[in-house]
């Protein structure tokens, strides 16, 4: 089983979490489930659930929006990123945000003890 955490900024903001709370409650429901499914399944969720975004970056696809998260060591998972979804790519800055994030979370958590 998978255990999922949500990126926290170096400042202690959470990003994804206010962007969670921002959801209506339908997709909030929708998005709960597919973390669930995600703490079961891992890298075999697949589409309509989860699908890959670029390089390490994947998403979760609840309704309009997305989440992106990645793999950590220790069966973790981080989502790093969410975002209502506008248009039929996701935009590159939502990528190049999430990338950056998983650059910053893997730079303060390499090598503690808690990996």
């Amino acid at each position: 089983m998978y255990r999922v955490f949500y990126y926290t900024m170096a400042r202690g903001e959470n990003p994804v979490q206010d962007f969670v709370d921002s959801l209506d409650d339908l997709t909030q429901a929708r998005f709960f489930a597919y973390v669930d499914m995600l703490k079961e399944y891992g890298p075999n969720l697949k589409r309509p659930y989860a699908d890959i975004v670029q390089g390490k970056i994947l998403e979760i696809r609840p309704r309009q929006a997305r989440v992106l998260y990645f793999f950590a060591v220790g069966n973790r998972i981080i989502l790093v990123h969410g975002f209502l979804k506008k248009r039929d790519a996701i935009h590159p800055k939502d990528i190049a945000l999430a990338e950056s994030r998983f650059q910053d979370w893997m730079q303060r958590n390499i090598g503690r003890r808690s990996l």
